[in-house]
């Protein structure tokens, strides 16, 4: 089993000083991820909604079938920089170079949110498994129905 677990505090400036800073959750790992387990995590008193992102391996690309998908990491650096080599497409929906955290920071400047999990797997993933999931609570659904990753 691979897995590393990185909460760390938001580091970007709000356009509300006095809201508290939350902590966001990244994860790396060589296990089935629950999209059940983010959901809780991003769960907050002072969030109404609660939008999700499961990036699912899927039978096909660029018409041929597909199986499973193979990514590699070396864990302790993928928090920090994804740095996944995917055998058969890059199919996640953010560049495999981008770091989690550049990405949780990224989504706290531009949309008013609560707090954020993304996970990410290593190893095999067959069709139909979450390759990538994404939690983001806020206060209410238009700031987390808004974020958007590309």
């Amino acid at each position: 089993m691979i897995e590393m677990i990185s909460p760390f505090p938001a580091q970007v400036k709000r356009s509300n000083p006095t809201k508290p800073q939350s902590m966001d959750w990244s994860l790396v790992t060589g296990e089935p991820l629950d999209l059940n387990q983010f959901v809780a995590f991003v769960s907050d008193p002072s969030a109404g909604a609660i939008s999700t992102f499961s990036g699912v391996t899927r039978n096909n690309f660029n018409g041929k079938a597909v199986k499973k998908l193979e990514y590699e990491a070396y864990v302790p650096m993928a928090v920090k920089k994804i740095e996944v080599g995917v055998c058969m497409a890059q199919c996640i929906h953010y560049s495999c170079l981008q770091p989690i955290q550049e990405i949780i920071t990224e989504i706290k400047s531009r949309w008013d949110v609560c707090k954020v999990a993304i996970g990410h797997r290593t190893g095999v993933v067959n069709v139909g498994e979450p390759s990538v999931v994404i939690a983001v609570s806020s206060a209410h659904r238009r700031a987390s129905l808004e974020v958007r990753i590309v």
